[in-house]
C-alpha cells in the first residue's frame, strides 16, 4: 500500500489594511506574522501576496518607488518588511524617552490606567534590564496625592 500526502490549500482569511496614519509597523507587523501562523503560510510568494494586498494603496506605491527598477512582487517578505520599517519606524532618542518616563505623573487618571501608562512608556526608553525596579520607582513618584499615598 503507497501512501500519498496531499496537500490541501487552506483558505487564508482577509488581514486588516495597513494604515501609516494610523497604526505603527512594528505593531502590524507582528500582527501580520501572527494571521499567517493561524492560517498555516508558510510560502514565501503567498506571504509577500497577502502583505502587498494587505497594505494601502498609497503605502504600495511607496513600495514601488522604494523596490524600483524591480518590482514589490519580486522581493522577499523580510526585504519588504526592512523597506517599510525604515519608512515607518520613528527613531526614538532612548535619553529622551527616558526623561519623558521619569517626567510622567499620573494626573486623572486610574491607578490601572496610570499603571499601564508608565508599562507602555517603560517599552520605549530602553529599561528592560532593570524594568521592575523602574515601574516600582515611577508609579510611585508619579501617583497623584491621594488616599494610596496618604495610607503608606
Amino acid at each position: 500500500m503507497v501512501s500519498r500526502s496531499v496537500k490541501i490549500a487552506l483558505p487564508v482569511t482577509k488581514f486588516f489594511e495597513f494604515n501609516p496614519e494610523n497604526d505603527e509597523w512594528e505593531i502590524y507587523v507582528e500582527r501580520l506574522g501572527q494571521h499567517y501562523v493561524a492560517n498555516q503560510v508558510t510560502e514565501e510568494k503567498v506571504k509577500v501576496a497577502i502583505l502587498l494586498s494587505s497594505v494601502s494603496q498609497t503605502t504600495f506605491k511607496l513600495l514601488k518607488d522604494l523596490s524600483f527598477p524591480d518590482t514589490p512582487q519580486s522581493k522577499s517578505f523580510e526585504r519588504l518588511n526592512t523597506l517599510l520599517k525604515k519608512q515607518f519606524s520613528s527613531s526614538r532618542g532612548i535619553w529622551r524617552e527616558r526623561r519623558k518616563f521619569y517626567e510622567m505623573t499620573q494626573g486623572v487618571l486610574s491607578v490601572a490606567e496610570w499603571y499601564a501608562k508608565i508599562r507602555s512608556a517603560a517599552t520605549l526608553c530602553g529599561c528592560q534590564d532593570d524594568l521592575t525596579r523602574a515601574l516600582k520607582d515611577k508609579f510611585v513618584t508619579g501617583l497623584a496625592p491621594g488616599k494610596i499615598l496618604e495610607d503608606n
